[in-house]
């Protein structure tokens, strides 16, 4: 995985990144303390020399989600999943509604205050999620047309952790990472789709 991702951060400051936030109402547009907000519900320990990859699903619709990928022996992936659950609205609206009462609110009271769940996944029962992770090697990253604005656009972000790597990549795409031409973006479409599913099962 790490051989494959390593074009990432050959790509790395060739993209400029400008989200399309559809959800901005006239009532919330603090985008910095939505996205601090974030890095505290989503922050995990990290044990220096222990590979990862972290995937991160931001401004969407459906919810915020960050998948912490780990490989284990025989091929096999543990996944920890931040994710809003279905009962609750995503992050961006809850985080509008306590802002509407506080409006000198900062970001560990707000975190603090915000509906979110963790699990964790081993992929042992799922072959589909099993495969679709070992296809990272064949990862190709497009550098031309990635600064276009998507209308109501979602973040996918992609952080990738080792020993002699630490890089982040932000790309902006349709809320249906289907609809993407991107192959980052689609193939992280496809993991939370089957993790949500596996999650599902619980």
């Amino acid at each position: 995985m790490k051989q494959g991702l390593r074009l990432i951060g050959m790509c790395l400051l060739l993209f400029s990144f400008a989200h399309a936030r559809g959800q901005v109402s006239q009532a919330f547009a603090d985008t910095r303390l939505y996205d601090a907000v974030l890095d505290i519900l989503f922050q995990h320990e990290t044990v220096r020399g222990v590979p990862e990859v972290q995937l991160r699903y931001t401004y969407c619709d459906v919810g915020e989600m960050q998948i912490v990928i780990h490989k284990l022996a025989d091929s096999r992936f543990r996944l920890d999943i931040w994710y809003v659950p279905s009962s609750s609205p995503n992050v961006w609206k809850q985080l509008a509604e306590i802002a509407q009462s506080r409006p000198t609110l900062n970001a560990e009271t707000a975190a603090k205050l915000i509906k979110i769940s963790h699990e964790t996944l081993d992929t042992r029962a799922s072959p589909d999620l099993t495969n679709l992770l070992g296809e990272a090697d064949r990862l190709s990253i497009p550098v031309l047309n990635q600064n276009a604005i998507v209308l109501d656009g979602m973040a996918y972000g992609i952080a990738v952790r080792s020993v002699s790597e630490n890089l982040n990549l932000t790309l902006q795409g349709p809320q249906r990472a289907d609809e993407s031409n991107s192959q980052l973006i689609h193939w992280m479409g496809q993991i939370r789709s089957i993790a949500q599913r596996e999650l599902s099962k619980h």
